[in-house]
């Protein structure tokens, strides 16, 4: 299988008809694809929550090792990480104790996952999304194994901004740029290579598609804030008041009188600023470098409507919390 994303031959490959993954899951098998702002946040929540044993797979091993180092410290149990890079003993130890115990979290590259396959594994989660179709469709058959229900959650962080400067993300996908995160390759136009194929037969486009149009978790919260206070504050004092903590810049500038104070006051500042970052990145916030506002977050204009309507979210958000 042709992995198109990472075509590297110099030459125009054939623009396949039906999309590598259209064929579906193995049956029994569950696909969730979750957009995120905080991988962070969503892992911890997903390690706590999900059935056991599950897996966590990230691209690197610097990443699986952070992956672990923060699920340990957060769930306050041991979850170790699994590479190439330990020694023989290490790697012979912790297989012995992933494989026998039936509530064991693991976090792992896509290389050493081999070595750990078991007939119980029952939740896949992928910090990133996989490079190549045939690497997915190869780790998706480490789960269910044993015939029972198996569930394969995929984390989709925002896309950075291309080189126009605006992200092909939310709300202001083309119609030309693909559905599917394998196929049709970037570039292909709907009528004229496989596009309007993949939109209709192919799933996991559709899957990818939901993905990304729809608003992660921690979303609603910042740009309400930022759009009741924008242009005042910095990517510090944005982050200070949304976890709703004391702190110097919170008492000089009086942040617990701005609207927005508290909104993720649940999440680790770690996570809000991670988040934070990443709408940067995705382009709905910006911070401008130069004028009379800079250096302080502001919405970019396609987010403009939510100067009108944040009013009602904070409303919303009183009601709630009152019940």
């Amino acid at each position: 299988m042709e992995p198109f994303p990472n075509n590297r031959s110099g030459k125009a490959q054939p623009c396949p008809k039906i999309c590598p993954l259209a064929g579906g899951l193995p049956p029994g098998i569950r696909l969730h694809i979750r957009a995120v702002l905080s991988a962070g946040r969503a892992l911890t929540c997903l390690a706590a929550e999900k059935a056991r044993p599950l897996l966590v797979i990230c691209r690197s091993r610097a990443r699986a090792e952070q992956v672990s180092r923060l699920l340990t410290g957060r769930l306050r149990a041991e979850i170790p990480f699994y590479h190439h890079g330990l020694d023989e003993a290490e790697r012979a130890y912790l297989r012995v104790k992933y494989l026998r115990r039936d509530d064991s979290v693991l976090v792992t590259i896509p290389a050493a996952g081999r070595e750990l396959l078991r007939f119980g594994l029952r939740t896949l989660v992928y910090a990133r999304p996989p490079p190549t179709p045939g690497g997915f469709l190869r780790e998706v058959g480490w789960v269910g194994r044993d015939g029972r229900a198996a569930e394969v959650i995929m984390l989709f962080p925002p896309p950075r901004q291309g080189a126009e400067g605006r992200a092909p993300g939310r709300r202001g996908r083309k119609a030309e740029e693909p559905l599917c995160l394998y196929c049709p390759r970037p570039g292909c136009a709907p009528g004229v290579g496989c596009a309007g194929d993949c939109a209709r037969l192919c799933g996991f486009g559709f899957a990818c598609l939901r993905a990304a149009e729809a608003l992660p978790p921690g979303w609603r919260e910042i740009v309400a804030a930022v759009a009741a206070n924008d242009r005042t504050l910095s990517q510090r004092e944005l982050c200070l008041l949304l976890a709703g903590r004391g702190g110097f810049a919170t008492v000089r500038k009086k942040l617990y009188t701005y609207t927005g104070y508290g909104y993720l006051c649940a999440w680790q500042s770690r996570d809000i600023d991670e988040a934070v970052s990443a709408l940067l990145r995705d382009g709905v916030l910006r911070v401008p470098q130069r004028g009379a506002w800079r250096h302080h977050v502001a919405l970019v204009h396609r987010e403009v409507r939510w100067k009108i309507h944040f009013r009602n979210y904070c409303e919303s958000s009183r009601t709630a919390r009152a019940v």
